[in-house]
């Protein structure tokens, strides 16, 4: 099996892929990023096709190696019927990765096909080359900008107690939003690469981890909170059980604060142990993944 192929659908961001990517070609494989159209004139004995679910119902590769790659529960008012539709109506992959054992459970599978855990690494380009850092911002948060994730409740809460300081968010943003908050300190950079996304890491401060809550949130990995720590900044969050799930498995010392939107503070992530545990290479490699598949 020499290549991966990654399925990727327009909408979705999935900053997996580049992680997986490097840390699979290190091991021989060759990969790319394919749409679902593509992967039947690709099939191939030597491939191997890689689905973040989604709902695939018809079997669409005969000859490759298939996996289903659960990163998330469904979202929205039908997200039962939704994971229930996946566990029934899809064709069995030959590999199943779940992002944790959480994940696994409340989709319950009861079939035979083998699975593994490969929970959210942080995987940043310019690993040993950054420089010193230069703060221009106090806050950074990362991720979307968006009302359904109760964003504009942070918002609102900064524009009335931010004082002169300076908050960064870089992402998907409601246009709503911009135009009700952007001013010279609430600063919306909008989505960019993520090269960019490093770049403005380390001219923060502190790293705000705003995760709603309710499912499928409540099972995830907080990325927020593990990109803050990676780039060593300290980091404000809300009391979700993502965020405390995360700060949990990393071993930090969270501190409550009286402040009614982000409860809990943590300092001191130590980044170079930190970054240890968050690299793609050994979640990859601790996950036994490499036992299914081989070059």
């Amino acid at each position: 099996m020499k290549e991966i192929f990654f399925i990727k659908t327009g909408k979705a961001y999935l900053p997996e892929i580049e992680g997986y990517g490097r840390a699979f070609t290190k091991k021989g494989f060759s990969c790319g990023v394919i749409s679902p159209e593509e992967v039947a004139r690709r099939d191939s004995a030597n491939s191997a096709f890689w689905f973040f679910m989604g709902f695939y119902p018809h079997k669409i590769v005969s000859k490759g190696f298939v996996v289903h790659d659960y990163r998330s529960l469904s979202t929205g008012s039908m997200r039962g019927p939704k994971d229930f539709l996946k566990r029934a109506f899809q064709p069995k992959p030959s590999l199943r990765v779940f992002l944790n054992e959480n994940v696994k459970k409340r989709m319950n599978f009861k079939d035979s096909v083998p699975s593994c855990l490969i929970d959210m690494g942080v995987d940043f380009p310019q690993w040993g080359a950054e420089k010193g850092r230069d703060v221009i911002y106090d806050y950074v948060y990362v991720g979307d900008v968006s009302k359904d994730r109760g964003i504009d409740r942070l918002l609102a809460w900064f524009a009335k107690t931010g004082g002169g300081k300076r908050l960064l968010l870089v992402g998907r943003c409601d246009e709503e939003l911009r135009g009700a908050y952007g001013s010279p300190n609430i600063i919306f950079a909008g989505k960019v690469e993520r090269e960019r996304v490093y770049e403005y890491l380390m001219q923060s401060g502190t790293g705000i981890s705003y995760v709603p809550r309710g499912m499928p949130y409540d099972l995830q990995t907080s990325t927020k909170m593990l990109e803050y720590a990676w780039c060593g900044l300290n980091i404000l969050a809300n009391d979700s059980p993502s965020n405390i799930l995360t700060a949990k498995k990393l071993s930090f010392e969270c501190s409550r604060t009286r402040d009614p939107i982000l409860g809990l503070k943590i300092v001191n992530t130590g980044t170079g142990s930190i970054r240890g545990k968050l690299s793609w290479d050994k979640i990859i490699d601790d996950s036994g993944l490499f036992k299914h598949l081989r070059p």
